[in-house]
């Protein structure tokens, strides 16, 4: 979890320029971590290594993840 802490810290402050909700920015930015490590992405967004269409590809996370509403925990 490391390495992402200056993705998320980024992620959250340019979600934020834009929406003034911190849960929803950092949930937001937890979710996209996730989906670029599943989909294989995570090492090269780290690096600054995206192709387009990859680029492509996290945008279309964001908004997903935006979209998204939080899961409740289990009583």
């Amino acid at each position: 979890q490391g390495e992402a802490r200056p993705f998320l810290r980024e992620c959250q402050a340019a979600c934020q320029s834009s929406n003034d909700n911190e849960a929803l920015c950092r949930r937001t930015c937890h979710c996209m971590v996730g989906l670029m490590r599943r989909e294989g992405l995570w090492t090269d967004a780290l690096a600054g290594r995206l192709k387009t269409e990859d680029q492509t590809r996290v945008s279309r996370m964001a908004q997903l993840c935006l979209a998204t509403p939080p899961t409740e925990p289990s009583p």
